[in-house]
């Protein structure tokens, strides 16, 4: 049997001899089945890895923005208050050695 492609890797059932077993057909059509699975997967592949990518752009975009207005409004808005809080965590944190570095 002559396993003749017409440029895209897929056997064309056209260029079968008639005089061709049912098996031959049968492994062509798998050949080309198969092929056909695996485009489809590496494209659903190609896909993941686009989405996995701009899902990981935009957390990295939204991580530094909210980590500025994060440190932004620990320095303007902390009330008296919050501040004595975080020193008295730092230092049971650190000890009373840490004190004047607070």
């Amino acid at each position: 049997m002559k396993n003749r492609k017409n440029g895209t890797g897929k056997v064309n059932f056209d260029d079968f001899l008639l005089d061709d077993s049912f098996e031959d057909v049968a492994r062509a059509a798998k050949k080309r089945a198969g092929a056909d699975v695996r485009s489809r997967r590496a494209e659903s592949l190609r896909m993941a890895n686009e989405t996995r990518m701009r899902a990981a752009e935009l957390r990295k975009a939204n991580e530094t923005r909210t980590r500025e207005e994060g440190l932004r409004a620990a320095n303007e808005t902390r009330t008296r208050a919050e501040r004595g809080r975080t020193r008295r965590r730092a230092v049971r944190k650190r000890g009373m050695g840490a004190l004047g570095k607070i």
